[in-house]
């Protein structure tokens, strides 16, 4: 294993939802935390990719060894970005894995970012209506403390060798300062692979914009299937602010992965979100009226549901209503040793707690407001300009 397989072995693995609870809706890629393992859940078949120890050819390692050491390229602004090198902001810097070329990537990027802030309709899609990145409060809001970089060209090596070559050579971060990459990957040219190494932000300390040090994260996309834009927010809810109340897991191997907003205790939820307790994020109202829009809502009184033959019932789904994204002390929730844990709200754009067999809400693209105060407290550090 080489040394950057033995850093991406070693650090912090946080999954995308994948199909995020709609049985056979997703279209995106779902990361089993505990194993590593990735799943093309639009093909319903395992890839049985572990991203930490998939053994490379001598001809492959040879040519990523030599492009890690390749100098760094000069960046470009992302297609609709508004950058100011010198300005107090987020340096996003974007990474393309697998895509035919540039300009194909960029395509992504223009769909996957929605820089214009507006929700996509595609009424012949799985979920009709999109919500890229910066379609999502509190990012949609906030667009203008953010620069968005591309690098010129395509990555054929790990997210990791990339990182590590940018942040070891001559130019430490290509010169940028609180910089954060995000790798795009198309699963029909690279092997599909979708998490998060969170930011050092930590619950229950002050924010300290000198020793801030932003993750990486990397999302599957298809070019050419929209569904499941929402997972590039999901991701960057990991990487630049360390959302952790993703999962409900119990995984004495991984250790306990507390974070934002995930209390050991109903004392600490209370210390941590108190504040914001019974407080529905104003976003859930645009979400909801952009889906009923287009008449894609479905009403928690008359869910869609399917026979589930295995579990001998049926499955339903819903859009969440407010009570699911409204801030409370909901038990379970990350990833622990021990199973006891408190997130803020039923449901979140972050939380997925691995339901498959059982009536559950829909996912919604909604932080959810103890979610969106940690974000907000992040990028009011940085002023834009």
């Amino acid at each position: 294993m080489s040394s950057n397989r033995t850093l991406l072995a070693t650090l912090l693995l946080i999954g995308s939802h994948g199909c995020r609870g709609t049985g056979d809706r997703g279209t995106s890629t779902d990361v089993d935390t505990a194993t590593s393992t990735v799943t093309d859940t639009s093909r319903q078949t395992d890839t049985a990719t572990d991203v930490a120890t998939t053994t490379d050819s001598d001809a492959d390692t040879s040519t990523k060894t030599e492009q890690a050491e390749t100098p760094l390229l000069t960046l470009q602004p992302a297609p609709g970005a508004s950058n100011d090198r010198d300005a107090d902001r987020i340096n996003l810097i974007l990474v393309g894995i697998g895509y035919s070329n540039q300009d194909q990537f960029d395509q992504v990027l223009r769909r996957d970012l929605a820089l214009n802030g507006a929700p996509v309709h595609v009424a012949a899609s799985l979920d009709q209506v999109h919500f890229g990145a910066f379609a999502v409060e509190p990012l949609k809001g906030n667009l203008g403390r953010f620069n968005l970089w591309v690098y010129p060209e395509q990555w054929t090596g790990d997210p990791s060798a990339f990182v590590s070559a940018a942040r070891t050579g001559g130019t430490l971060d290509f010169g940028l300062g609180h910089v954060s990459y995000l790798f795009f990957v198309n699963p029909r040219n690279a092997a599909p692979q979708s998490f998060a190494y969170p930011s050092n932000n930590l619950p229950g300390e002050d924010l300290n914009k000198a020793t801030l040090r932003f993750g990486t994260a990397v999302v599957t996309r298809y070019p050419d299937v929209i569904d499941g834009a929402f997972e590039v927010a999901h991701e960057l809810g990991h990487s630049l602010f360390n959302l952790r109340d993703e999962y409900k897991r119990v995984s004495p191997e991984l250790g306990d992965r507390y974070g934002h907003n995930l209390a050991r205790t109903l004392d600490e939820a209370k210390a941590l979100w108190g504040e914001v307790k019974g407080q529905v994020d104003p976003f859930y109202a645009i979400w909801k009226a952009a889906r009923q829009q287009y008449g894609a809502w479905v009403d928690k009184p008359s869910p869609d549901c399917r026979r589930d033959e295995k579990a001998g019932r049926d499955i339903c789904t819903w859009n969440a209503d407010e009570s699911d994204v409204r801030v409370g002390y909901f038990e379970g929730g990350g990833i622990t040793t021990t199973g006891i844990s408190y997130r803020p709200t039923f449901t979140s754009l972050m939380s997925n707690e691995d339901v498959r067999d059982q009536s559950w809400p829909q996912f919604p693209v909604v932080f959810g407001a103890a979610n969106r105060r940690v974000m907000e407290s992040v990028l009011e550090l940085f002023s834009g300009e």
